[in-house]
């Protein structure tokens, strides 16, 4: 990937915590990765196709996203489901984003949404990722990026 389309992807976990969390998350410097997965409790992952193939998810400890639900809808608990919905909103959106850079050929799936059983993530990752650490009011999370062409 080039510095613009790594750049596409830091602005996008920005942008979603900016508008719903009400303040930008800490998207630390990403690294390479093999073909192993990063995987914390919840998982929302996006299929990619088109010119690209490859996958985008987002992960993170309930936690975090038990945080993120409660900030974001101010309710006072959150069930499994909220929170692999979150997990998955956030994968959608920022992959959405990135397809406004990307074009219509970078062709999005609906979200797969789990939670610690990585056994049944079963998108085809390239033998190359990028991970975006996140860092959000002291809780981590990561964005991954994986393509065949990239």
């Amino acid at each position: 990937m080039q510095e613009k389309d790594i750049q596409t992807f830091i602005k996008g976990v920005q942008e979603y915590f900016r508008e719903y969390a009400g303040e930008e998350a800490r998207v630390e410097i990403p690294y390479v990765k093999g073909s192993d997965r990063v995987l914390l409790d919840y998982t929302g992952a996006i299929g990619i196709s088109g010119e690209r193939k490859g996958c985008v998810y987002f992960t993170a400890s309930g936690e975090m996203l038990d945080a993120l639900f409660r900030h974001i809808t101010k309710a006072e608990g959150s069930t499994p489901n909220d929170l692999k919905d979150i997990g998955g909103e956030i994968a959608n959106t920022v992959s959405g984003n990135a397809r406004k850079h990307f074009g219509d050929a970078f062709m999005i799936s609906i979200p797969m949404l789990l939670n610690g059983d990585a056994s049944k993530f079963d998108f085809d990752m390239a033998s190359v990722s990028y991970v975006f650490p996140i860092q959000w009011r002291g809780y981590k999370a990561f964005l991954v990026v994986g393509f065949e062409n990239a």
